[in-house]
């Protein structure tokens, strides 16, 4: 069984990597990194839900997968599971979309969401713009969650114990929204989901996937408001995205 197991998964992998070259992508954007998340199959995400979910949530219709959220979200807002849940005023568990073909993951909220409960700010407010760009917005065509629900004192304070506390939390987000693109801002989706020990200058740029949805890794948008150099790095990143999106879109 297990042999057979790892043929299966074999010829998935063939197969989907013979789609993305197909498209091109992989051609313009090589080296094409599956990668290798390590006991993911084992992990158990809040109330109940389970690795399946993948596949079974891809099949609700977008307001199905909206109220899910919603649920997902109400379960969040009392969570103790770490000691960010002594320092935070409030959890910030993201925003859904009417149709979830995009999804964005930060890394956690900042000091104003925090006093808010809700995305918002300049760097949010920028990070609109960038979808924008790429004809997508929250709360539309895209999706937005973060890593950590809570905003870290310091960034001494994020650790394996605080992102595995939330690590169901955003499972359950990723499996509700199915979503055809995942666009990970800043570097703790690539570390700890990833599990890539790259720093991001050198994981951005690249594609990867994440339990069969497509990856794209990029600086986070305060620090690009704080270094406009970076901003034709995050176009190149963006045009990436419009370009997965546009051709999942069409194979669907």
């Amino acid at each position: 069984m297990t042999k057979k197991s790892e043929i299966e998964s074999f010829w998935d992998f063939v197969g989907r990597f013979e789609d993305y070259i197909g498209s091109g992508i992989a051609k313009e954007h090589e080296p094409f990194v599956f990668a290798k998340v390590d006991n993911d199959q084992r992990r158990t995400p809040v109330s109940g839900a389970a690795s399946d979910d993948f596949l079974e949530y891809k099949e609700l219709s977008d307001r199905e997968k909206n109220l899910e959220w919603q649920r997902c979200c109400e379960n969040m807002k009392g969570c103790c599971l770490c000691r960010l849940s002594s320092i935070r005023h409030s959890v910030v568990p993201g925003t859904a979309a009417q149709k979830f073909d995009l999804l964005v993951i930060g890394d956690y909220p900042s000091t104003q969401e925090d006093s808010s409960g809700r995305n918002s700010g300049a760097a949010f407010e920028y990070l609109g713009k960038w979808l924008n760009s790429i004809e997508a917005a929250v709360g539309e065509n895209a999706a937005y969650a973060s890593v950590l629900k809570c905003c870290p004192g310091s960034l001494a304070e994020i650790d394996s114990f605080t992102v595995g506390a939330c690590r169901p939390y955003l499972e359950r987000q990723m499996a509700i929204a199915s979503p055809k693109v995942i666009l990970a801002t800043g570097s703790l989706f690539l570390r700890w989901f990833l599990n890539s020990k790259e720093p991001l200058p050198a994981a951005r740029g690249r594609l990867f996937e994440y339990r069969s949805i497509p990856v794209i890794v990029t600086y986070d948008p305060q620090t690009v408001l704080n270094e406009s150099g970076l901003r034709r790095p995050v176009w190149e990143d963006l045009k990436t995205v419009r370009r997965l999106l546009n051709n999942r879109l069409i194979n669907d």
